[in-house]
């Protein structure tokens, strides 16, 4: 799967980035150039400038991966949004997976990208 969060500080993506591929949560992810956030919040519209991550990995590490970005992220609710992998090559498909891993079961027990 994808996985869409956006954060205030490029450095501190990239760091966030790093640490979620250094713990096998996440195979690779990018962090793109800053752009205009509008949005809502506690009553007042807030106009900030963010960056956005896109991470590819594995369903099943989606519980793990959501507690390390709220362990590590400024916001109180931060956008974390998964986005099912539908097909692509089959040899970056098994990269993804061969490159994560998730709570005690590992790569032999995935799920897949749904």
């Amino acid at each position: 799967m994808t996985v869409m969060i956006s954060h205030p500080d490029k450095d501190k993506a990239v760091n966030l980035v790093k640490h979620l591929v250094n713990r096998k949560l996440a195979a690779c992810g990018h962090v793109f150039p800053p752009g205009t956030s509008v949005y809502r919040w506690k009553g007042d519209v807030l106009i900030e400038s963010e960056v956005m991550i896109v991470l590819k990995t594995a369903s099943d590490c989606g519980e793990e991966l959501v507690s390390e970005v709220k362990k590590n992220h400024p916001y109180e609710v931060p956008e974390i949004l998964f986005q099912p992998i539908d097909g692509g090559s089959a040899d970056y498909l098994s990269w993804i997976m061969e490159s994560v891993v998730a709570g005690s079961g590992g790569a032999a027990d995935r799920k897949g990208f749904v």
